[in-house]
């Protein structure tokens, strides 16, 4: 628990001294996904524990453009069970991120309510999707999924 709250406040202090190239957004798994990438940070802005897709999409309408970020990672999880609308989400990462590239990190499944969603709807949006995923089981604490998540991050942002 320390680690992690070391971590948001690092990347608190680090993210309002200069602009942020690759970051992480979205629900509470997006905090244990950046604490496992050495080359993205967690936005705060647009991070929220609790979150669904609706809460992350009208966050993201309230932010102005960043032109300057290159790479998106998005954790949305199960907190509206996978339940998508067409409510402009991508359109909306799209006018924020001009230049970005946006990767779906992979949610959890197989807890409470939580199915196994196809992120695959997402290709045709231009979203790329991380492999692999958080994966089975409860993702409130640091897995080794999160180990992989970063460690892949870290390639595509190093290698791209």
């Amino acid at each position: 628990m320390k680690k992690i709250i070391f971590s948001l406040i690092f990347t608190l202090i680090c993210g309002l001294g200069y602009p942020q190239k690759s970051i992480i957004i979205g629900d509470s798994q997006s905090n244990y996904i950046a604490l496992n990438s050495k080359e993205a940070t967690l936005y705060l802005p647009l991070y929220k524990v609790g979150i669904g897709l609706s809460g992350l999409n009208k966050l993201v309408t309230k932010n102005t453009v960043k032109a300057e970020t290159k790479f998106v990672f998005i954790s949305i999880g199960v907190n509206d069970n996978y339940k998508y609308l067409n409510i402009g989400f991508e359109k909306n990462l799209k006018r924020v991120f001009p230049n970005a590239k946006f990767y779906l990190v992979q949610g959890s499944y197989g807890w409470g309510n939580a199915k196994h969603f196809n992120y695959n709807y997402y290709k045709n949006f231009n979203f790329s999707i991380i492999s692999p995923g958080i994966g089975y089981g409860d993702p409130h604490k640091n897995k080794e999924s999160y180990r992989l998540i970063g460690k892949k991050i870290d390639y595509i942002i190093k290698n791209e």
